[in-house]
């Protein structure tokens, strides 16, 4: 669906309303993120966490990953981590889930 209020030399902005897992995959793509396959001979784990580990640098999330007291966090640390959490989850295979559902709490472990 176009933007119908556009100011001259302003790009036509597109939005989609769907929960279609192509559509997810072709989101994912567009910003050059792999989903991460299934453990096994044809994973893909080296290259998937290369991209998003670039992707939360660039985010100025990454330190959420790098184990620390609690008590020395910074105020946002909650708020990162959960924005960790969620760039993970929506970046891999289904079947990955049961290996990543008890760190939602702390990425870093």
């Amino acid at each position: 669906m176009a933007n119908s209020k556009l100011l001259p030399g302003q790009p036509e902005i597109y939005t989609t309303k769907t929960t279609d897992s192509s559509s997810h995959q072709a989101a994912l793509k567009f910003l050059g993120i792999v989903e991460l396959k299934s453990a096994g001979p044809d994973s893909n784990y080296i290259n998937w966490k290369f991209v998003v580990g670039i992707h939360l640098q660039e985010t100025k999330v990454s330190y959420v990953l790098t184990p620390i007291e609690l008590h020395l966090c910074p105020d946002t640390w909650s708020q990162d981590n959960t924005a960790v959490c969620s760039v993970i989850t929506r970046t891999v295979d289904k079947s990955n889930y049961q290996y990543i559902c008890d760190f939602k709490d702390n990425a870093a472990e």
